[in-house]
């Protein structure tokens, strides 16, 4: 469509409303900046949304802002919204966010052990400039290192949830402080972990401690882990874990090669795991006791209570469940392992050049897993170590192939690292054979 001197016309559904010059200029309800008409207030009612149902399940929006607000209503219409997208997890973190707002603007009583509304609330309250001062007033009540995930949570519950436009320009929280990565941990109480978790006799715990110091893997994506995401070669044995499916962010693929000593402890617990059917969580409900349910996953919640109790029981450094994350990112990064072999790693979202349908076709796949596997032979806890090799007896080339291969410095393969060894042991055979050629046998005297 044109536009006309002092209206703008715009298409909606193949029709053509004229909105006059400037009304869409603040951030306020639609029809806010309508010029008076014979001395009287003109009010359009906002277009925000109402819901209904799509044929894909989604909840769709209709608009009628003047509905009244049910909170089981706001939460359901959320989870539905949300559930391909954001894990369970985040969707209660996101809701506990929303409930915050509501408690500390007065909206929200408990009665009894059940939360509702106070009043009689409706989508008008939460849209425009009525819901930006509701936003901005509420932030100014949490820590500002904090506004960016609030603000964030906020957004998809107004959305996914109410049904309303967010109603917060970029501009309103630009002063906040961003947050700031937290260093990684020293190396000193990484290696204390190395030891403790080398000494780990329990499969399951061994496999859950692993998958955090190798991968720096999420506590959600152990829960979220299955045996079918165990990629096994044709004779049965296991090597890699690809997973990427509900419950994990949609641009965050796990494709990681299963170092030694994870593909031991992974072997040991596939022994004595209750349920190992492919649709069976890979680490399956346990208490502090021990107890197992092969029927049930375990949970964030229950991963984290784990990490304390062994941290306490064996006297290890206190670190928080997101330092092996930190420690791997550092250790990818000082290694040179590529950014796409690091993301497949440690479940990041992948690059833009490697799509979906190159990570199904296992192009780009198997390229990282063999980088992961080059960089990192013993997975960053090995790389960290260092190279520990008995030097009697060893040529220094051999030596000095070993300890680059092992950090990375060598852009070989493994089987290319096995023909280079082979190489100088024959080489040395050879030296040796023609030392022996070149001494001279004595004369015995009669």
């Amino acid at each position: 469509m044109s536009e006309t001197s002092g209206s703008t016309i715009s298409p909606d559904d193949g029709k053509a409303f004229i909105t006059p010059a400037g009304a869409h200029e603040s951030a306020g309800v639609d029809g806010e900046n309508t010029p008076a008409i014979n001395g009287v207030e003109h009010s359009e009612p906002e277009l925000e949304p109402r819901f209904g149902t799509e044929g894909n399940g989604k909840v769709k929006a209709q608009a009628n802002p003047d509905d009244r607000l049910q909170l089981d209503a706001i939460i359901t219409n959320f989870q539905t919204n949300t559930s391909a997208s954001v894990g369970k997890t985040t969707q209660q973190h996101y809701i506990a966010i929303f409930k915050k707002l509501l408690r500390r603007s007065g909206l929200l009583e408990r009665v009894g052990k059940v939360d509702r509304l106070v009043g009689t609330p409706t989508r008008r309250l939460f849209s425009g400039q009525q819901g930006r001062r509701l936003v901005l007033s509420f932030v100014q009540t949490v820590d500002k290192r904090s506004w960016n995930l609030h603000r964030a949570a906020l957004k998809k519950v107004w959305e996914e949830g109410l049904g309303v436009t967010w109603p917060l320009h970029a501009r309103d929280l630009a002063c906040a402080e961003y947050y700031e990565a937290k260093n990684a941990p020293p190396i000193k109480s990484v290696l204390s972990w190395a030891e403790a978790v080398e000494m780990v006799k329990d499969p399951w715990t061994k496999l859950m401690l692993l998958l955090f110091w190798q991968y720096g893997l999420r506590p959600s994506h152990l829960a979220s882990f299955k045996w079918r995401n165990i990629e096994r070669t044709a004779e049965g044995e296991p090597f890699a874990i690809f997973a990427l499916e509900r419950g994990f962010k949609k641009q965050s693929p796990v494709r990681a090669v299963l170092f030694p000593n994870v593909k031991r402890a992974l072997l040991e617990w596939e022994k004595i795991s209750p349920n190992t059917s492919p649709e069976a969580p890979l680490l399956c409900w346990r208490d502090a006791f021990g107890h197992l349910d092969g029927s049930r996953p375990t949970y964030p919640d229950q991963l984290r209570k784990h990490w304390i109790n062994i941290q306490k029981d064996r006297e290890l450094p206190v670190l928080q469940l997101n330092a092996p994350r930190h420690f791997v990112a550092r250790t990818t990064d000082k290694a040179a392992l590529s950014e796409v072999a690091t993301n497949f790693l440690m479940g990041h979202k992948v690059t833009k050049d490697v799509s979906h349908r190159r990570d199904y076709r296992y192009e780009a796949v198997e390229v990282c897993l063999e980088e992961q596997l080059r960089v990192f032979p013993n997975g960053p806890l090995g790389w960290i170590s260092g190279v520990k090799v008995e030097t009697a007896g060893l040529p220094k080339e051999l030596l000095s192939l070993v300890a680059a291969f092992w950090q990375g410095q060598e852009a070989m393969t493994v089987m290319q690292f096995a023909d280079q060894v082979d190489k100088l042991q024959r080489l040395e055979k050879q030296r040796q054979q023609k030392a022996e050629q070149q001494v001279e046998v004595p004369k015995l005297g009669l």
